[in-house]
């Protein structure tokens, strides 16, 4: 049964599927950058291909092109900067690709995890707010990170066309080994497509673990909220003959605080089961 139940954690997320998620917008960024199927085809398959040969073939460039300008200060230091930002999204898409199924069951265990404490969240409305709260930064500082790496490339992207247009300069790595004139305008295209890609795909893959640690984050303080909650009176002392009771409290509203205690040393149980 166990067996069953984390085979089917295993398995790939459907478009609805990702819709529901807590990490929505982590999930279908993944999904655009091509590592995240939804589910998968052979041409989603391809598409992935076609990212992981962009990413080799700037690294290939990128280290001919360091070869040749060794020495140059300001070229090198330029190239250092694009080569490992491009190469860092290239290592995540290999990782990421080699580990799918650990991915699948991260999210769906994240979900597990948001819906554990649902039930106080929906009778308490400061509980709730913890929650959305908590989606909300989540999914502002996903959007806003991806959306100012795009504000970027109208930067980059033409610049060597805008500043030295006489000079047929690429936006990263130079051929110094034909000075630009061989497939100059294959080479500016790719470089470009190998940047933005591999970009987008390092900063999602870093602000997935963001929502996640966003979210644990949330279900942390709603448990805290739910102790301290809990009646701090709700203790026995020795009544003058002997017999034990609750002090001001009734024995069955004890039992209902105990019960409380136990369900939430059960949650933390789960989430520290989760974060581990």
């Amino acid at each position: 049964m166990a067996r069953e139940e984390q085979e089917d954690m295993e398995q790939p997320l459907s478009w609805v599927d990702s819709g529901k998620s807590v990490l929505k917008p982590n999930i279908r960024h993944l999904w655009l950058c091509g590592v995240w199927p939804l589910p998968g085809s052979w041409m989603y398959d391809a598409y992935g291909v076609l990212g992981l040969v962009l990413g080799f073939w700037n690294a290939i460039e990128s280290s001919l092109a360091l070869y040749s300008c060794w020495g140059d200060m300001e070229e090198t230091t330029l190239l250092l900067t694009s080569t490992f930002t491009i190469g860092c999204g290239t290592v995540k898409m290999v990782f990421f690709l080699s580990n799918q199924r650990q991915y699948y069951v991260l999210a769906r265990r994240v979900d597990v995890l948001a819906s554990l404490q649902s039930e106080f969240c929906s009778a308490d409305p400061a509980l709730a707010e913890i929650q959305q709260s908590a989606q909300k930064r989540g999914y502002r500082l996903t959007l806003g990170m991806l959306l100012l790496m795009f504000s970027q490339y109208p930067v980059w992207f033409p610049m060597p066309l805008i500043a030295h247009p006489e000079k047929r300069r690429l936006p990263f790595g130079q051929h110094y080994w034909d000075n630009n004139t061989h497939h100059y305008a294959l080479s500016y295209v790719m470089q470009c497509a190998a940047s933005a890609r591999n970009t987008q795909l390092s900063f999602s893959v870093d602000l997935l673990f963001v929502s996640i640690m966003l979210l644990v984050s949330a279900q942390l303080q709603i448990l805290t909220l739910r102790i301290c909650r809990l009646k701090s009176e709700n203790r026995e002392v020795k009544s003058e003959d002997g017999v034990k009771y609750v002090k001001g409290m009734p024995t069955n509203t004890c039992d209902k605080m105990y019960e409380n205690l136990c369900l939430c040393i059960e949650t933390h149980q789960k989430i520290l089961r989760y974060v581990k």
